[in-house]
């Protein structure tokens, strides 16, 4: 398979899942215009690396190519703008509960594993 048949399948897969995340958050605009704008993007550089199959290349590259930076920039800014106006404020809020539940599971399994001393057979071998 042709390296730009894969990268028009890959970049589709990911339009498609950044179009499934923006109807998850339709009540936070900005993240769902960030999404939507990316996965436009991604669109265009789908159309990029098609022009690339079928061999044709000349000015319409360039401006599909400057077309996708420029949304993809724009997709950035909407993100920003979504972390300041605290769209992101669950999810973070969410990694941060789960990175202290796995620090707090870990801390217990390493205490536990200190109490069995060598010489325990319950402690098993490493």
């Amino acid at each position: 398979m042709d390296g730009s048949l894969i990268r028009i399948f890959v970049a589709l897969a990911f339009a498609a899942l950044l179009v499934w995340q923006s109807r998850k958050v339709q009540e936070r605009p900005n993240q769902r215009r960030a999404y939507l704008l990316a996965a436009v993007a991604l669109l265009a550089v789908v159309a990029l690396n098609a022009s690339l199959f079928i061999g044709e290349v000349g000015m319409l590259q360039l401006v599909v190519g400057a077309a996708a930076f420029l949304l993809l920039i724009a997709a950035a800014v909407f993100l920003l703008r979504a972390f300041r106006a605290g769209e992101l404020r669950a999810d973070a809020e969410r990694a941060n509960e789960m990175a202290r539940a796995y620090r707090e599971r870990r801390e217990r399994e390493l205490a536990a594993s200190r109490s069995k001393g060598p010489d325990d057979p319950a402690a098993g071998s490493s």
